[in-house]
């Protein structure tokens, strides 16, 4: 069996893990192209499966993963930095088609499995393989600078969030809200600040559906929203804040961003947000243009 018998019986694992239970979150688009890699976070458990060989189970039922001979087996060979859960070792060959391993340490790992007639019978000499690339837990944060204060009415602006994860393009897509407050101050120090404009949503990008990000394979990648019209709101000096949190369809516990890597990555462990650190907000602050007085002077009829 070559890499692709490891490979096609992907398409079908979604049902295989829903017999067993499991949340359907696989966002990732499993091929038979032996030219695509796996992509997994690190500290992340996950499960790869072989299909059997047409002779010795021609009943196989790969939506319930079974109809498998009680007389096939499978050695996994999975190297230093990938560690066997399911079975605990993988020292022999086992009487299953499919393991759970965690990936412990970053890096690149040629996984390698070839099925076996019986414990100790005819064993496949060219193994399927699958290359694993473990990488660590992305980041993110708004890399536009806050504004210096501007006077008057002022368009919107263009604020930038960076992610730093270490996949192709192709898998950089990310969930993740901003919301926005806006309040009027006494001054530009936020004195007295009163809620002109309660918290509320203004960017959502939910995990159903996530967002692409732009950048070069193997990141950082970017993306980019525009705030709303900053203006002068009842003639005193406003505070707009943009903040980074949760998606709207992930609002449980603590803020925090989910990328397609990440999603999949905890299939097993169950939904998973990755908490932000660096900056997360954009503030802007806008003040009316004073409007000059008269100038006084002492009278010319003046007298005393």
């Amino acid at each position: 069996m070559k890499r692709s018998t490891l490979m096609k019986l992907a398409f079908t694992l979604v049902a295989v893990f829903l017999f067993a239970g499991l949340k359907a979150q696989i966002l990732l688009i499993y091929t038979q192209d032996q030219t695509v890699d796996m992509y997994q976070t690190v500290n992340t458990n996950f499960r790869v499966y072989v299909q059997p060989d047409n002779v010795y189970s021609p009943t196989y039922d790969a939506t319930t993963n079974a109809n498998i001979n009680p007389a096939s087996y499978w050695l996994f060979n999975a190297p230093v930095g990938l560690t066997p859960v399911t079975p605990a070792s993988l020292a022999t060959a086992i009487n299953q088609n499919w393991v759970e391993l965690t990936a412990a340490t970053t890096g690149d790992y040629a996984l390698t499995a070839a099925e076996q007639l019986g414990a100790a019978g005819c064993v496949d000499g060219t193994p399927t393989s699958l290359n694993v690339h473990v990488i660590a837990v992305p980041t993110a944060v708004v890399t536009t600078a806050d504004p210096a204060n501007r006077c008057g009415n002022s368009g919107p602006d263009a604020v930038v969030l960076t992610f730093t994860e270490s996949v192709p393009q192709l898998y950089a897509n990310y969930a993740f809200a901003v919301n926005e407050l806006v309040e009027t101050m006494d001054d530009v120090a936020g004195t007295n600040a009163v809620v002109a404009t309660a918290t509320h949503t203004f960017v959502d990008h939910p995990v159903a559906t996530k967002v692409s990000a732009v950048g070069a394979d193997g990141g950082p990648f970017t993306v980019t929203f525009n705030t709303a019209a900053l203006n002068v709101v009842g003639g005193k000096p406003t505070r707009y804040t943009y903040t980074l949190v949760e998606p709207t369809d992930f609002a449980a516990g603590a803020d925090g961003f989910v990328s397609s890597i990440t999603h999949k990555s905890h299939y097993i462990g169950g939904n998973v947000k990755i908490p932000y650190t660096g900056k997360t907000t954009y503030v802007a602050i806008v003040a009316p243009i004073p409007v000059t007085g008269p100038i006084y002077h002492l009278s010319n009829t003046y007298t005393y």
